[in-house]
């Protein structure tokens, strides 16, 4: 009976390990695809629903390739978020169903604007035969509707929240030091947000210019 009691507390130090582990690896592996992507992506304003068009009408494969990689950080940083969680619920629970729950609900909007830049990418494409003036003047309405902004932003809002959340739950918890814990936090929706592209890229000229080359 003794070593049958024993048994399942070694499978359970077993999974308690591959658990570690593969929480490690999704912590490492979704901030580097997300600068992959941040890297790659052809330069453009958000502000501006012309040349937002024009980075997905001129350089359509750099766009598609780099939108898909912010889409599969995020794939990676949700379980990772649940993993970070895990870690600060013994000691403080509060600080990790807050964090975890408004965090997850905050990908949501992260996933809605995923859904705009792959409907932004279908646009610009050369080869549907879609007119690239109409489909611009589209993409810029969409941009500047705040009936889509608002509450997509309002939802985005609370993944930093979130993490903000577990930022200050791993501190207190003696998991990090404040500054790591807050770079965890801040580090995905900073590189998102500020990230300058490379200056040795141009802006791409408009779709409606004679200018305007084939899409990569």
């Amino acid at each position: 009976m003794a070593r049958n009691a024993a048994h399942p507390e070694g499978n359970d130090r077993s999974y308690a390990d591959a658990e570690r582990i593969g929480f490690g690896v999704l912590m490492i592996g979704a901030p580097i695809l997300m600068l992959g992507a941040a890297f790659f992506h052809p330069p453009h304003g958000i502000e501006s629903g012309a040349q937002y068009y024009s980075a997905s009408h001129d350089h359509g494969t750099r766009f598609y390739v780099a939108h898909t990689l912010f889409f599969l950080s995020a794939v990676l940083f949700v379980p990772a978020v649940v993993g970070l969680a895990r870690l600060v619920h013994p000691t403080h629970p509060k600080a990790a169903f807050w964090g975890c729950v408004l965090s997850l609900i905050g990908f949501v909007g992260y996933g809605a604007l995923d859904g705009i830049d792959y409907m932004t990418w279908v646009a610009g494409k050369s080869d549907t035969g879609l007119d690239p003036v109409a489909m611009q003047a589209f993409i810029d309405e969409a941009l500047h509707t705040n009936a889509i902004l608002i509450p997509v932003l309002l939802v985005f809002t609370l993944l930093p929240i979130g993490l903000v959340v577990l930022a200050v739950g791993l501190h207190r918890a003696g998991i990090a030091p404040g500054w790591l814990a807050a770079l965890m936090a801040l580090g995905m929706v900073g590189v998102a947000a500020t990230l300058q592209y490379p200056s040795s890229w141009s802006s791409p000229p408009s779709p409606c210019s004679p200018a305007s080359g084939p899409s990569e």
